[in-house]
């Protein structure tokens, strides 16, 4: 049921009661009375948002994951709800894909309002990426891990079969094996020059944030 116009004044009323209390860093008691408005105006998105902002002040991440979640269903178009949620999945370690996308919304949106929090969404924008390049580094390397000792194993099998036949099916086995290590030092060069890059990335954001 949709709330009455005076429900929904005095939704604002705490709004702003609670906006000065963040201004002055009261994030406890600001967030109550978000959590009143809400309770008077449920669809009021945007105190959803604002008390995610409070949540995060305090790292309880799965509390600023779920209100953003909220107020993007009622408000799609909600930047800073992009990027709270984007945050908390990052912050959480889990869906990073979607935490990047959300991220991405948010930065395109602030760049296009020339909004100044699109600096603070980058920064966080480039950590999610770099956590995901580490998660799909770590899981090819466990791959190439697995494929070196696969076909170690096939070499000594062959190696152990003796004769002719088998010193033949050995030396292609050691051709195929070498390549393939060749193929992993080269996948190590590549994912240290990227680990360089994403460092020196870091590096920029953290002068960002000291400006």
């Amino acid at each position: 049921m949709a709330p009455s116009t005076g429900q929904r004044e005095q939704a604002e009323s705490l709004k702003a009661a609670g906006n000065s209390l963040f201004s002055k860093g009261k994030y406890g008691a600001a967030a109550d009375l978000y959590t009143e408005g809400i309770t008077l105006d449920p669809s009021y998105a945007v105190l959803y948002v604002n008390r995610a902002l409070c949540y995060k002040k305090s790292s309880r991440w799965e509390q600023v994951a779920k209100d953003a979640q909220t107020a993007l269903s009622l408000s799609r178009d909600l930047m800073k709800a992009h990027y709270l949620l984007g945050m908390a999945q990052r912050e959480l370690g889990c869906q990073l894909p979607e935490a990047i996308s959300h991220l991405s919304k948010a930065l395109e949106q602030a760049r296009e309002k020339g909004d100044s929090i699109k600096d603070e969404i980058w920064r966080e924008l480039a950590r999610a990426k770099y956590q995901q390049w580490q998660q799909d580094s770590q899981a090819r390397s466990v791959a190439a891990a697995a494929l070196r000792q696969q076909l170690q194993s096939v070499l000594q099998s062959q190696q152990s079969q003796g004769g002719v036949a088998g010193a033949a099916a050995a030396a292609v086995g050691s051709d195929q094996f070498g390549g393939l290590q060749s193929s992993l030092e080269q996948q190590q060069q590549q994912q240290q020059a990227a680990m360089q890059q994403w460092e020196e990335l870091l590096q920029r954001t953290a002068h960002l944030d000291s400006r």
